[in-house]
């Protein structure tokens, strides 16, 4: 089914849901579609969403109603309509819909129930510390009330009352689509099918009572039947006490009493969790366990509530703290019968290495806190319990962690670790549990380090290679408790040396130092030379103290030794096979201004234009030209752009004329890698931008301009902007910003309206050229008007600006026509 679809479906539920409306007076078969606005047909595809009604023949079922079929495709129409005058963004009706709805949704408490006091919800509650355990339930759980009556199902033991609505389905080899409401006797009328009691009904016998009575008028072997909750009534619970919110709250009554807690945000810090009392008609009918739910979810201490009951929650009971060895530390609520037992269970119990017999009870006694041991082991055995009173706090020890029977092993064996400690047990047979001494196993030296009772520690040295030939030999020590045996390798007592190799290698990179080791072998493992290796100018930089000459007591200095290397570094020469010492550093220069073969490109009118190669670090605009044969009789030389690609923007301003000119020009650039240089042929026309020009703004009033605003016209050598805005433009309007007149040169050069005293001069155009002339903001100039309106007009000084300004346009003129 496709998308369209649905949504029609959706609004013929919509009329139906409004058809079905106790204040709804108007008979289906007089129902226009001419007779609703946008906003009602919108309306009802929401009351259709919020119905939560099945999709399943809802036209036809509309028509059955009553609706004409011509008014049905009436209705249709109209949807088209909405749908096509909606912009794209906005998606359809019901998607419109749908965002609002979930967007609402959302806001969760803040919809899930209004206090009658006129108070709110807050969603986000206070993040209180739990100090309690079950405190966690309201203040970091995750239930919440249901936010509409629509959001979730009837549970089994929901009980129907006045007001809830069932929706009835019957599919298969017959149909039957129906919403009944509990009426105030407490019954669902079918029709010519009958009445059925509902009221103070399980939801689960409820469905038995109507599957029975439907049945006598249809055949449920050949027919399938599904009841759900389609409404559930709203109910006003009262909340009061130590819970952080108090209030009267209008809930859907699929709420239970845990989930109105949790819209008043739970008990406080002193509020009870064990003993909150259900009150109905003045009268105390169940009290309400949380710890019962926590250890036991979904028991019988969960329940519904009805119409204006009460729920109490009183201050705490006896609160017991137990701390040390358990899995689940907190303070608990005890009930007055309930002793240490069952706070052992309530804390998870105790953990695995949990010392029963040293438990130890802090309790207040008259004015001083007494600690009192327990061994709870006995007590288990005699099968007792021990009595705990309010504020006691409880500490179960544990066993020490110290393993009594191990020792361990490290070095070059071949299971290094920890072994268990048996009777009698020597360094050699640890060696032998240990799989054995690898071949570098350091035999002459040893260490046993073995920890006395002061704490302190005494390393025993041992002859490895004699105890291991005779196991008799006294260095066979028997071990103890917690000693360690360390063993080491010839490599861990001899120093490292390294040499690097630098420059123009492949691979520069640092190696092992061996004996033997080569200039070659280095050269060699580091990838071989790069082609810009400057082969006269090898250096291997060597400290003296290894050189043959040192003597202990010389101060240190590195000496540079430099030598010629051939080409081929696989060649077998003398030079290749000079040997290195620990530390040798081996660098290699790179050839004087070496550099690859770079180039640039020259593009339209040069006699031959293409890409040339940067001959040197000094290569111009001018030796690029000349390579290219100079320019061609079409060149426009005025327009010419130079492209520089890693640049922001991307390009610089150019003017080739003055660049080949002189060589010295700012103009003539250093040419690099990427630049092209492009010259266009003769371009006889001028382009002017903007909207401070009538031409353009007559244009974009006719909406003939969509993207941009320009106009071109032919080139007249000398004239200025001012010229071409008058000629071909039609003048400036009324709001141009004249004084920010500017042109742009096809060589990207900018040149501004110059604004003297009494005048201002526009630019000159050259060709290619484009003029821009900008609007003033229409705020700033109705500031300008308000503000001259609010002035006085004083004519003498008018009159004197005007006789000012005529008079320097003569003495310009008189400049110019020299």
């Amino acid at each position: 089914m496709n998308k369209k679809y649905n949504v029609l479906i959706i609004f013929f539920l919509g009329v139906l849901s409004l058809l079905a409306q106790p204040g709804f007076s108007q008979n289906p078969a007089t129902v226009k579609a001419s007779d609703f606005t946008d906003a009602q047909i919108l309306d009802l595809l929401k009351q259709a969403q919020d119905a939560g009604l099945g999709i399943e023949q809802a036209e036809k079922l509309a028509i059955a109603k009553g609706l004409p079929a011509s008014e049905a495709q009436a209705f249709k129409d109209r949807l088209n309509k909405i749908q096509a005058n909606t912009p794209a963004m906005a998606g359809s009706p019901a998607q419109a819909i749908s965002q609002a709805t979930e967007a609402k949704g959302k806001q969760a408490l803040v919809e899930a129930a209004t206090p009658v006091t006129g108070s709110e919800i807050v969603a986000d509650k206070p993040n209180l510390p739990v100090t309690v355990y079950g405190q966690e339930l309201f203040r970091r759980g995750d239930l919440k009330i249901y936010e509409r009556s629509l959001d979730a199902k009837a549970p089994a033991n929901y009980e129907l009352g006045v007001g809830d609505e069932l929706g009835i389905s019957i599919f298969g080899v017959s149909y039957y689509n129906s919403v009944v409401k509990v009426d105030n006797r407490g019954r669902i009328e079918l029709g010519q099918l009958g009445s059925i009691y509902v009221k103070g009904i399980a939801f689960d016998k409820a469905k038995v009572l109507i599957k029975t009575a439907l049945s006598n008028n249809f055949n449920m072997s050949a027919n399938q039947l599904e009841i759900s909750l389609a409404y559930s009534r709203s109910i006003t619970v009262n909340i009061v006490g130590e819970v952080f919110q108090p209030g009267s709250y209008k809930i859907p009554a699929l709420n239970t009493a845990f989930n109105a807690l949790i819209a008043a945000g739970g008990p406080t810090d002193i509020g009870t969790l064990r003993n909150v009392q259900l009150r109905r008609n003045g009268k105390v009918i169940k009290t309400f366990d949380v710890y019962a739910y926590l250890q036991n979810p979904g028991s019988e201490d969960d329940f519904f509530l009805q119409d204006n009951d009460y729920l109490v929650v009183g201050t705490t009971g006896k609160r017991v703290s137990i701390a040390g060895s358990v899995k689940r530390p907190l303070t608990y609520e005890l009930l007055p019968q309930e002793q240490l037992t069952t706070l052992l269970r309530f804390a998870g119990g105790a953990q695995a290495n949990a010392l029963l017999a040293n438990m130890r009870v802090q309790r207040y006694v008259g004015k001083n806190r007494l600690l009192i041991p327990v061994n709870f082991d006995s007590l288990l055995t005699l099968k007792q319990d021990f009595a705990l009173q309010d504020g006691d706090g409880v500490t179960l020890g544990q066993v020490n962690d110290d393993v009594e029977n191990q020792v361990e092993i490290k070095g070059p064996v071949y299971f290094p670790g920890t072994y268990a400690l048996l009777p009698g047990y020597r360094v050699a047979d640890l060696i032998q549990k240990a799989g054995g001494l690898r071949e570098q196993t350091l035999l002459k030296r040893a260490y046993v380090v073995r920890t006395e009772k002061d704490e302190t520690r005494r390393y025993i040295p041992l002859n490895i290679e004699t105890l291991m030939a005779n196991p008799s030999d006294p260095g066979n020590i028997p071990l103890y408790k917690n000693d360690a045996l360390l063993l080491y390798t010839e490599a861990s007592f001899v120093d490292t040396f390294a040499v690097s190799v630098n420059g123009e290698v492949k691979n520069p990179r640092s190696l092992p130092y061996k004996e033997g080791l080569t200039l070659g072998d280095v050269l060699v493992l580091s990838g071989g030379l790069k082609i810009s290796a400057e082969l006269t100018k090898i250096e291997i930089a060597r400290s003296n103290i290894f050189s043959p000459n040192y003597k202990p007591g010389d101060a240190y200095q590195s000496n540079l030794i430099e030598l010629t290397i051939p080409k081929d570094i696989t060649e077998n020469e003398d030079v290749l096979k000079t040997g290195l010492m620990p530390f040798d550093i081996v660098s290699v220069r790179r050839i004087p201004n070496f550099e690859l073969q770079k180039v640039v490109e020259l593009r339209g009118e040069f006699k031959y234009p293409g890409t040339y190669v940067i001959q040197d670090k000094g290569f111009t605009v001018q030796d690029a030209v000349k390579l290219a044969g100079g320019l061609t009789p079409y060149a426009f030389e005025e327009g010419a752009r130079f492209d520089r690609p890693n640049l922001p923007g991307g390009f610089l301003v150019f003017d080739l004329k003055r660049a080949l000119k002189r060589r010295g020009s700012m103009y003539n650039y250093t040419l690099k890698e990427g630049d092209v240089i492009s010259v266009p042929k003769v371009i006889d026309y001028i382009s002017i931008y903007g909207t401070g020009i009538q031409y353009i703004e007559n244009l974009i009033n006719l909406d003939t301009l969509t993207d941009y605003a320009v106009m071109n016209s032919p080139f007249v050598s000398g004239k200025r902007a001012g010229y071409y805005i008058r000629t071909f433009g039609n003048g400036y309007t009324a709001d141009a910003w004249r004084s920010k007149t500017y042109v742009v040169e096809a060589n990207g050069r900018v040149r501004r309206t110059v604004n003297y005293y009494l005048f201002r001069v526009s630019p000159k155009v050259k060709k290619g050229s484009a003029v821009y002339v900008m609007s003033k903001e229409k705020k700033a100039k109705a500031a300008l008007k308000d503000r001259v309106n609010k002035i006085p007009t004083d004519w003498n000084k008018v009159i004197q600006d005007i006789t000012v300004k005529l008079t320097g346009l003569a003495t310009l003129w008189a400049i110019l026509s020299k």
